[in-house]
């Protein structure tokens, strides 16, 4: 199903006029007026709605634009997860120039360097 955009606002107040040509319903902010579309839309859908009174009805927000907690999941790492990648990025780097002069060049470069694609830290 398409979600629609409406111009209007989201809860439209109408009457129940059964004297009226568009099934008894009426838009309240003009009289003059007939029912707004999303009414007409309810109705022809033959939508049931909760009627507070026989005089005054409220329509429900439509289910597209009603907040959804049920599918929101987290986003953010966790600090255990943080930890292990910044220890992880601290230890991926070249050997410093000076552990190299220090050790007359028996050791050459880090042997356990991580490619980023080739590598996975598995976590």
């Amino acid at each position: 199903m398409a979600v629609l955009a409406f111009r209007r606002p989201l809860q439209v107040v109408t009457t129940i006029d059964p004297a009226s040509p568009e099934g008894g319903i009426r838009n309240m902010k003009n009289p003059q007026i007939g029912p707004s579309r999303f009414t007409k839309r309810c109705l022809r859908l033959s939508i049931s709605f909760p009627v507070p009174s026989e005089r005054l009805m409220k329509l429900p927000l439509p289910c597209s634009l009603k907040t959804n907690h049920v599918l929101t999941t987290q986003a953010n790492k966790s600090f255990h997860i943080k930890q292990k990648l910044g220890k992880a990025s601290k230890q991926n780097r070249p050997l410093p120039q000076w552990l190299r002069l220090k050790t007359n060049n028996t050791i050459r470069y880090n042997a356990k360097r991580r490619h980023w694609r080739r590598s996975k830290l598995n976590f």
